[in-house]
């Protein structure tokens, strides 16, 4: 596991897919309890549900730190599951591919939950005198 792969194999790409398409299971994963309430204070175990829950501590106003780390959490976590390393510094369509399906997992989980998905832009916007 030494080489990054590139592009992101089609087989990890479907395994994600059907992740971020079972927004439950990551609303539980990412929830104090698992009770769909409130959104953990600490990371998951299972990284990839580590980049939903820091997205969307991020999204819904609980950090307002930026989520740089979730990236590494998601790469962390495929090289766990799959056994294959796979960078998202630079995107190409495949790693979007990803990161759009995961995207919308944490909005669909923002959502059921009645947080919001859209305070960190405002508060950001604020700050850089945009809004």
């Amino acid at each position: 596991m030494d080489k990054y792969t590139d592009p992101v194999p089609g087989y990890i790409m479907e395994d994600i897919a059907k992740i971020a398409k079972d927004w439950a299971s990551a609303a539980i994963a990412v929830s104090s309890y698992g009770k769909c309430q409130k959104l953990k204070t600490k990371k998951p175990h299972d990284l990839i549900y580590a980049y939903v829950w820091r997205q969307a501590r991020f999204h819904s106003g609980a950090d307002m730190t930026m989520p740089m780390q979730c990236y590494f959490d998601l790469e962390m976590g495929i090289a766990k599951k799959f056994g294959v390393r796979v960078s998202f510094h630079r995107l190409d369509e495949s790693r979007k591919a990803v990161l759009d399906s995961l995207d919308a997992c944490v909005d669909k989980v923002l959502r059921e939950m009645g947080l919001s998905t859209t305070k960190a832009s405002a508060v950001w916007g604020r700050a850089l005198g945009m809004i």
